[in-house]
């Protein structure tokens, strides 16, 4: 952490495909993440954890992991009760889940903690070839952190809520 408890993240390359088209990677405002189902084991064992890059999307009320993960993790089984949420494209079916976050911030990983975030149900979402984002919201994210972006740069600055 540097001074008063900000550290400085450079934005990430992200390659965002959409309808099947890969784009040349781009900088966005994203940081690595590991995602694990917090019933799982807490040894690290690729079986439960999924390693990413997460949007941190200020828009976004709610974090968002792809389906394709909660599959992996047990945290989402097919034919568990859907939910309607609402999106940039509309409606759309989803599940709610617990999810144990921790996120590369500087030079180190700090625990986010179990965060609940929405499950889209979409074609997207089930293939991890796909390229659907995971996303850090502002319920599970924004409430532990402060984080101001600055867009010229391409960075962001990072402080836990409270220091």
């Amino acid at each position: 952490m540097s001074l008063r408890g900000w550290t400085r993240v450079g934005y990430a390359d992200m390659r965002l495909t959409t309808r099947g088209s890969s784009t040349p990677a781009v900088l966005a405002p994203a940081i690595p993440i590991i995602v694990r189902n917090p019933l799982a084991g807490v040894l690290p064992d690729a079986s439960n954890m999924v390693r990413g890059k997460a949007i941190v999307d200020t828009g976004a009320i709610r974090s968002s992991i792809p389906l394709w993960a909660a599959l992996h993790l047990g945290i989402v089984k097919d034919g568990d009760a859907k939910q309607s949420a609402f999106g940039v494209g509309g409606r759309l079916d989803g599940y709610h889940a617990e999810v144990s976050i921790e996120a590369w911030i500087g030079d180190s990983w700090i625990d986010v903690g179990v965060v609940t975030v929405l499950v889209p149900d979409t074609e997207r979402s089930r293939s991890k070839s796909a390229g659907q984002p995971f996303l850090l919201g502002r319920n599970g994210f924004f409430d532990k952190f402060n984080v101001c972006f600055d867009e010229l740069n391409k960075a962001m600055k990072f402080r836990r809520v409270g220091i």
